[in-house]
């Protein structure tokens, strides 16, 4: 039942899911809920996150051998009047671009601070574009300011793409770094002309805005189909599970099958041989079963195979297995136990089911139900194989019979003898 529950809740959420899949593709906004919309974006901060620590190294010395090259060819480019001026502005543009790299690298590197991530990314975006633009604008040969409008496109380009900020934030934090631009350049005596004001930084700064939207559109989309198929391996594994239980239960009274008992008792009896510790075999079959279905009918013979199971599961504990070995017969398997106690669990079984007084007038011991009970312990001896202890309960099992069933009989192979 709890699983029927789980996957109908489970499908209830994927077609959610999908119904929100159909209406994201049609807008270019969000249409998330406020909870889904803050996992969304955790999400792809942890995926940025990650990002950035596995390209930092590499990035970095990609970084700077671009940057030599850059240097080395704009230094011929460039007027010899304006060279030594120019170049080291180049040069603080490109620390200040490295150095906004390496504030990202170490946000995402400490766990603390990266959980401000959504702050702490667009105040490193304003301050290194600043820098950046006032830098570049700064030159004075007409061929560096043209190569420094590229500069600052690429570099609006990957702040809205690259760093995993959002983009009204990442759109925030470049506005205000134009404003820094002009009272920088301002204060230091430079120039900005309207064309690069308009065509560089605020174009650049829409353009940018207008690509992330797409990204972000796109990331959303994906980020739904993860979700249904997160849903779908859920389901998957449900029944998976729920099926490989069903193969291992008996459909009657939902204890294990015989599958089931063979896979627990070797997994039993390897955990004995390898901690040293004992456990008890509990072979008990109902006496005159037989003659109950003749005389009451198969439908309470049913009823009374569910009450001994019930019975069972009432006097072992959670490390235990209580197995439907076939018909009549079940078997309990008591993990880590020792003489005395698998005896006493023995003991109880037999007087509950004398207690609860089930009637049956055809059995030639008692006019209630009864059953009997063979009993083996293993304790780690050589030469003692799963069957063998299957065969010892078994044959206990077989003199409680002969001495006239409602008893337990305890094989002890170390004696071996067998003990009422």
């Amino acid at each position: 039942m709890n699983t029927e529950i789980d996957v109908n809740d489970l499908q209830a959420q994927k077609q959610q899911f999908s119904e929100l899949l159909i209406l994201q593709q049609n807008r270019v906004l969000s249409v998330f809920t406020e909870s889904l919309e803050h996992e969304f974006w955790r999400e792809r901060e942890k995926r940025f996150i990650a990002l950035i620590l596995r390209v930092f190294v590499p990035g970095s010395i990609i970084f700077f051998i671009t940057q030599m090259i850059s240097m080395t060819s704009n230094y011929f480019h460039t007027e010899p009047e304006f060279r030594n001026h120019d170049i080291v502005l180049m040069g603080c543009s490109s620390m200040a671009g490295w150095l906004g790299f390496l504030a990202f690298y170490l946000l995402s590197k400490n766990e603390n601070w990266n959980l401000k991530f959504k702050v702490v990314a667009p105040i490193i975006l304003c301050v290194t574009l600043s820098v950046v633009q006032i830098s570049v604008l700064m030159s004075h040969s007409i061929s560096m300011t043209w190569r420094g409008t590229l500069i600052i496109l690429l570099s609006q380009m990957l702040a809205y793409l690259c760093t995993g900020s959002r983009p009204k934030y990442t759109f925030i934090a470049g506005m205000l770094s134009i404003a820094v631009t002009c009272v920088g350049l301002k204060l230091l005596g430079g120039h900005l002309s309207f064309w690069i004001l308009s065509n560089v930084l605020l174009l650049g700064n829409l353009m940018g805005l207008a690509l992330s939207f797409m990204t972000v559109s796109t990331e959303r989309l994906h980020f739904i189909q993860e979700m249904i198929i997160g849903i779908d391996k859920q389901i998957h594994e449900i029944l998976t599970s729920h099926f490989a239980k069903l193969s291992n239960q008996d459909t009657l009274t939902l204890l294990g099958n015989r599958r089931s008992f063979n896979e627990e008792l070797s997994r039993i009896y390897n955990d004995a041989i390898a901690t040293s510790h004992s456990f008890a075999l509990i072979f008990i079959d109902v006496d005159y079963f037989k003659l109950y279905n003749d005389t009451y009918g198969h439908q309470e013979g049913d009823f009374v195979l569910v009450r001994v199971a019930q019975t069972l599961l009432r006097h072992i504990g959670e490390k235990d297995s209580a197995i439907r070995y076939g018909g009549e017969e079940f078997i309990i398997l008591l993990n880590h136990t020792s003489y005395d106690e698998a005896a006493q669990v023995a003991e109880d079984i037999l007087q509950d089911i004398r207690d609860q007084n089930i009637p049956h007038c055809a059995s030639k011991i008692h006019d209630y139900l009864t059953v009997s009970i063979g009993l083996s312990l293993f304790s780690g001896e050589e030469g003692i194989a799963e069957s063998g202890l299957l065969k010892l309960a078994d044959d206990a099992l077989y003199q409680a019979k002969n001495n006239g069933r409602d008893q337990k009989v305890i094989f002890t192979p170390d004696l071996n003898q067998s003990q009422v």
